[in-house]
């Protein structure tokens, strides 16, 4: 029959306010689903300064260095964050907003750093140049030191998302946390050329039956829309 997985729904509350296993395999729907393993995707675990700490808190040992295991997919972090923006300025032309805000995402100023003026949303170059302002006022000038003190979840409320492509700083914290071996670590664009293999590999990382595995991603998520950065 092969071996199910089970992805995990948006629980972030339970997550966030208690810190036991049992919690946070209650968040799995078991209704539908027998299976034996579990799978939990998101892109803030790897950008969060303090999620590998988390981690080393709050799972059993058995179960972070030798149960575990961690996929790290990798995009180079300008397209990465020209993504991001386009998905926001995306949603905020479909939605045919005039405002800051952005439903089921939040506030544009918040996130893209430059608020939307008079109707009008801010260009990818005020975004950007906005962070690059906040970095140099707040972040400093050393790499490291400023990826603590500027990452998603430091204290001091100092965040900017140029901490969000410093992949160095966040794979260190990881394996600091988890054995290497544990790790697969994956470049965005080059999954994307040669699919079928690296599905493969994956499947292989994680113990995985292959017959019957996909040899295609899903469709391209990508939509068109006036104002979108190529």
């Amino acid at each position: 029959t092969g071996v199910q997985t089970c992805a995990l729904p948006i629980c972030r509350s339970k997550l966030r306010s208690s810190g036991s296993l049992h919690t946070y395999l209650g968040g799995y729907k078991k209704g539908g689903c027998h299976a034996k393993h579990f799978m939990d995707a998101t892109p803030s675990y790897l950008r969060s300064s303090n999620a590998a700490d988390r981690m080393i808190q709050v799972m059993p040992t058995d179960v972070r260095v030798k149960m575990s295991r961690y996929l790290v997919l990798l995009r180079e972090p300008v397209s990465r964050d020209l993504s991001l923006y386009n998905m926001w300025r995306g949603e905020w032309a479909k939605q045919k907003s005039s405002g800051d805000n952005v439903n089921g995402l939040g506030s544009v100023q918040k996130n893209l750093c430059h608020a939307v003026k008079h109707g009008k949303f801010p260009s990818y170059a005020d975004s950007v140049g906005c962070e690059i302002t906040h970095w140099n006022s707040h972040c400093g000038s050393a790499p490291m030191d400023s990826y603590r003190r500027c990452a998603f979840g430091a204290s001091g409320g100092r965040y900017t998302r140029l901490t969000d492509g410093m992949y160095a700083a966040q794979l260190a914290a990881y394996t600091r946390a988890v054995p290497r071996k544990h790790m697969m670590v994956l470049n965005f664009k080059s999954m994307i050329e040669h699919e079928s293999s690296y599905i493969s590999k994956i499947l292989s990382f994680y113990g995985l039956p292959e017959h019957h595995s996909p040899s295609k991603l899903p469709e391209e998520n990508t939509q068109n829309f006036a104002g979108k950065v190529n």
